[in-house]
């Protein structure tokens, strides 16, 4: 799909933005005057949508949340002096895994 949409890009720009920034266009004065500006329109336009997707992100809990609600892939050490003490914690965390 990525190559596609690499291919279908290129087209995009040149025959739908680019005509929007030109001279008598929609958004004409709004990037420049100079070339490129259909793809700094595309830039603008997805900047937004990624803004919005944020902002959507955002209002769901779960996805706010997720920080706290996940736990980690790498625990947090555990130091101990004692290895009958450490054997007991290793023991509690494979019985807790297996469980």
């Amino acid at each position: 799909m990525v190559p596609i949409g690499y291919f279908l890009t290129g087209i995009m720009i040149d025959h739908v933005l680019s005509p929007l920034v030109d001279a008598g266009g929609v958004f004409e004065g709004w990037l420049g005057s100079s070339g490129g500006r259909g793809i700094g329109l595309m830039f603008v336009i997805i900047g937004s949508l990624e803004i919005i997707w944020g902002l959507i992100g955002w209002q769901t809990k779960r996805l706010r949340q997720m920080e706290d609600t996940l736990p980690d892939a790498i625990p947090s050490a555990v130091i101990v002096s004692d290895r009958s003490q450490l054997q007991q914690l290793a023991d509690e965390q494979l019985q807790h895994a297996t469980n």
